[in-house]
């Protein structure tokens, strides 16, 4: 375990200048990998191995600063985004994965400009599909609360919009 917190941090901080974090793991006295203590130095933050947000969390060195450090984007543990591992470390979460966090609602990459974010209805945080927008839609249709909670006369005019369906019919919760 402490091998991998090495590598991970050369991987993310190491650099002329910095020495690598000193792993303090939290293990009871037969190895085994319990929750990180809440007493770990606070110069410390309970991470996970790089590239498994799911492995036993371990005690891991937060870098005092990450000048210098190139931008190679990466996707922390919290699904959010950060400009390299070392950023993800001073944030305290471990790292995911490279490259950017996938949209967990939404459209990933963005919509255009003629498209929207489609979902299925009443799932307005899921991940969605990019939708050519309708120019025209025929007839009135039964109504339909779009996931901005304005009301619109069909699921076309939500889309038209640029809008995914909360609710088919009349009347958007409060």
């Amino acid at each position: 375990m402490r091998r991998v917190v090495l590598l991970a941090w050369l991987a993310a901080c190491g650099r002329v200048g910095f020495e690598p974090p000193a792993p303090v793991d939290v293990a009871d006295d037969a190895g085994v990998q319990l929750a990180c203590d809440p007493a770990c130095p606070a110069t410390h933050y309970c991470g996970h191995s790089l590239g498994d947000c799911s492995s036993p969390p371990t005690c891991i060195e937060r870098p005092t600063t990450c000048a210098g450090v190139p931008t190679d984007p990466v996707c922390g543990c919290d699904g959010q985004t950060y400009d390299n591992r070392c950023v993800a470390s001073r944030a305290e979460t471990g790292v995911a994965a490279t490259g950017t966090c996938p949209a967990v609602d939404g459209c990933s990459p963005p919509c255009g400009p003629a498209e929207y974010c489609a979902t299925p209805i009443g799932m307005c945080d899921a991940v969605g599909t990019c939708q050519p927008r309708p120019t025209s839609c025929e007839g009135l249709g039964t109504g339909a609360c779009g996931c901005d909670l304005v009301e619109y006369i069909s699921v076309c005019q939500a889309a038209i919009a640029g809008t995914s369906v909360l609710i088919l019919g009349a009347g958007c919760p409060m």
